[in-house]
C-alpha cells in the first residue's frame, strides 16, 4: 500500500503544467470572472427594468382612472322605459339617476326620479336641469328648465325627487338629459 502510494505521489509531482495550460488557465478564469460581473450587471438591469414597468404600470392604471373620470358627462340621458340609472359628473362628485315613473301632470309630464349619492358627503340641495325632445335630439327643438331640489341628498344612498317638464306630453318626449349642480356640501365633523 506504503508503494503505490509512494508511486501515484511521484507521477503527480511529475506532472507540471506546461506554459500554454497555465496560460489557457488564467485565461478563461479571467472569462468566468468577466461573465460573474456581467451576470450581476444583468441582474441589475433586470431588476430596474421591473421597477420600471411597475411604475409605468401604477402611471397607466392612474391614468386610465383619470381618463374614465374626465371623459365621464355632464350631463346624463334618462331612460324613461327602464329604471336603469345613468351616471352624471359634476364638480363636487358623481350621482345615479334613475327614473321610476312617468306620468302626465297638468301640461307637462311629471317624472319621478332616484338621485344616487355614492360619495360620503351629503349634499343639501341640487339644482337639476333637464332638457327634453322629441325623436333625435337637436338644437331648435330642444326645450330646457331648471329646477331646485331643496331636500337633502343622504349619502349612499338612493334620494326621490319629482321634476315637471312643460309643457309637454308623454308621447312627445323621445330625449332626456340631465345635468346637476350640487347647491351645498355637508360633511361630519371628525371628534
Amino acid at each position: 500500500m506504503k508503494a503505490s502510494v509512494l508511486f501515484v505521489m511521484v507521477l503527480l509531482a511529475g506532472c507540471k503544467l506546461d506554459f500554454a495550460s497555465t496560460e489557457d488557465v488564467t485565461q478563461l478564469r479571467q472569462a468566468i470572472s468577466a461573465q460573474q460581473k456581467e451576470i450581476q450587471n444583468l441582474k441589475a438591469s433586470h431588476d430596474a427594468l421591473n421597477t420600471e414597468i411597475a411604475a409605468v404600470k401604477a402611471d397607466t392604471a392612474f391614468n386610465a382612472l383619470m381618463l374614465n373620470l374626465q371623459s365621464a358627462e355632464d350631463t346624463a340621458a334618462l331612460d324613461l322605459t327602464d329604471k336603469s340609472f345613468s351616471v352624471v359628473k359634476t364638480r363636487l362628485g358623481i350621482f345615479l339617476v334613475s327614473v321610476t315613473d312617468v306620468v302626465p301632470f297638468a301640461n307637462g309630464v311629471k317624472l319621478k326620479i332616484d338621485v344616487g349619492n355614492p360619495q360620503a358627503m351629503t349634499y343639501s340641495g341640487l339644482n337639476l336641469k333637464a332638457y327634453w325632445s322629441k325623436g333625435a335630439s337637436n338644437d331648435s327643438s330642444t326645450q330646457t328648465k331648471e329646477f331646485d331640489l331643496p331636500q337633502t341628498f343622504q349619502s349612499g344612498t338612493w334620494n326621490k325627487a319629482e321634476v315637471v317638464l312643460s309643457p309637454a306630453k308623454v308621447d312627445d318626449i323621445d330625449n332626456v338629459r340631465v345635468s346637476i349642480r350640487p347647491n351645498q356640501v355637508r360633511l361630519q365633523v371628525a371628534r
